[in-house]
């Protein structure tokens, strides 16, 4: 029988082991000449989810998100870590999150799966729509990594 360990409060507890999907780790890089204030943000949680672990704070994380998006078959349980990236020409900002999981049958394992971003500039319904969509892919993501992995996952708490 394989181990299972506790899940959802990891990158507040610390001392995690970091790592994240092929696509995810590339989105950073690009996001890293993009945009250095939003990466360093995102940096600084991962850093410290991995030393003393995140404030409990729903402005820079949430663990797991609120809800699942419809149209999303056997949801996996998903986390967010969000920050704000540099104002943008002609007005508005890019809001950025990396989502990420924990496998069940890895004790400090935390995996980044997708880099995305919402605009402050974007209607709400605009931006309802996007962000259901990017959660969804996440949640593919995440499902198909952590098969080809090894890693089992959480169901989203409902």
């Amino acid at each position: 029988m394989t181990a299972r360990f506790p899940h959802g409060n990891r990158v507040h507890r610390g001392n995690v082991h970091w790592c994240a999907e092929r696509q995810c780790n590339i989105d950073l890089e690009e996001l890293k000449s993009l945009d250095r204030f939003a990466w360093n943000g995102l940096v600084g949680l991962i850093e410290e989810a991995e030393g003393l672990g995140v404030d409990i704070d729903d402005t820079l994380v949430r663990s797991p998100l609120i809800r699942s998006p419809g149209g999303m078959v056997d949801p996996p349980w998903l986390g967010e870590f969000k920050t704000v990236g540099k104002a943008i020409r002609g007005g508005g900002a890019r809001h950025w999150r990396l989502y990420f999981g924990e496998p069940t049958n890895h004790q400090d394992h935390v995996v980044g799966v997708r880099v995305w971003h919402k605009m402050s500039t974007w209607s709400q319904r605009v931006t309802d729509e996007r962000e259901a969509d990017a959660i969804r892919k996440a949640m593919k993501t995440l499902k198909w990594h952590f098969a080809n992995e090894g890693y089992e996952w959480a169901k989203f708490p409902t």
